[in-house]
């Protein structure tokens, strides 16, 4: 069976009954809904660059948990040369890879923990330069025994500058 041209139908339908009228019925209940952070009220800036060492110095005889690759020590978790850097308020963030360092007015840290032969706490600083983004920095490394806390008379240190670009 084909239907050509146009047809128009109309139905009317009344209903009536009789009975106890129904309740109403509730409202449907929603799941809850998660807002990412920032995205209410604050930008969020992010923008990808390429990492590039300009200087690097290590103490001797040492090596690293994590860092700039090093020709002279060894580094267990050396930076990709790739970076994020990323703004959200006052916040600000750069990541190399999985190392993700946190802060605001261009001071930014990050500390990890790791077992070797006893426990160490690792302390890495960057200094950014002025600038959203800004074309790089300084980075500063310390390890020291967990049970002497941070800020100790490390012997094993880097200080590095470094100058992010646009891919």
């Amino acid at each position: 069976m084909s239907w050509a041209g146009s047809v128009g139908v109309s139905f009317a339908v009344l209903v009536t009954g009789c009975g106890a009228p129904q309740a109403a019925q509730p409202p449907p209940v929603h799941a809850p809904v998660a807002i990412a952070p920032g995205s209410v009220g604050t930008a969020i800036e992010a923008v990808q660059m390429h990492l590039e060492w300009v200087s690097t110095e290590a103490s001797p005889s040492c090596f690293f948990f994590s860092g700039p690759a090093l020709p002279q020590n060894e580094v267990r978790q050396p930076f990709p040369r790739e970076a994020r850097w990323q703004r959200e308020g006052e916040h600000v963030s750069v990541e190399f890879g999985e190392a993700r360092f946190n802060g605001r007015d261009g001071l930014l840290t990050r500390q990890t923990s790791h077992d070797f032969g006893q426990k160490w706490v690792v302390t890495e600083t960057l200094t950014l330069d002025a600038g959203a983004p800004p074309s790089g920095g300084s980075y500063h490394y310390e390890e020291c025994p967990e049970a002497e806390g941070t800020g100790c008379d490390s012997q094993c240190v880097i200080e590095g500058r470094f100058v992010l670009r646009s891919p």
